[in-house]
């Protein structure tokens, strides 16, 4: 079938960018390393998201959509940190800024999306509560101008690894639902 054929296609495509990127996650950080890793970090999720979207489109089913765009939510909320973290390294100010709103409405679109999807399962909707709330502190966490950069940098990094965990306790919900 021409969907597993591009997943075959998306996953080579995928180890081919992860390798290098692997190895300059293992290096020494540096000023230079870091703006490598911010260009190879598109590649690898470019990568990630033609994988993903193959194994989406072969599933076939709404589920599945569901499933895949909760996923993504996992994504996203890495990205906002990313773009702040960087942003505030001076790497890349101005395209973080543009990406970090671009991401940030991508972000709360497809959580309206999924509670609208899903409002008459009463886990999801409680678990969206939630997600809702540590989405709003993250919010905060990227507009609150702080003068200790470490401080907030910690903020951002906190909260959005406590958005990651409860995307995927959603994630693993919408997996359960029936085909």
């Amino acid at each position: 079938p021409a969907d597993t054929a591009k997943s075959s296609a998306a996953r080579a495509e995928l180890a081919e960018v992860w390798r290098p990127y692997r190895i300059l996650l293992d290096s020494e950080p540096s000023r230079k390393n870091a703006h490598a890793l911010y260009d190879m970090n598109e590649e690898v999720l470019k990568a990630a998201h033609a994988l993903t979207v193959s194994f989406e489109k072969a599933d076939g089913t709404h589920k599945g959509k569901l499933v895949n765009q909760a996923g993504r939510q996992r994504m996203l909320s890495q990205r906002i940190a990313k773009f702040f973290l960087f942003q505030h390294a001076g790497i890349q100010v101005a395209r973080c800024r543009t990406e970090l709103e671009e991401v940030s409405e991508e972000f709360s679109t497809a959580l309206i999306d999924l509670g609208a999807a899903t409002r008459d399962k009463p886990a999801i909707a409680a678990e969206l509560e939630v997600v809702a709330e540590q989405w709003h502190s993250l919010q905060s966490a990227i507009t609150t101008r702080d003068s200790n950069l470490m401080a907030s940098a910690r903020k951002v990094f906190t909260t959005s690894e406590n958005l990651l965990q409860r995307m995927d306790t959603a994630v693993e919900l919408y997996a359960r639902l029936p085909g």
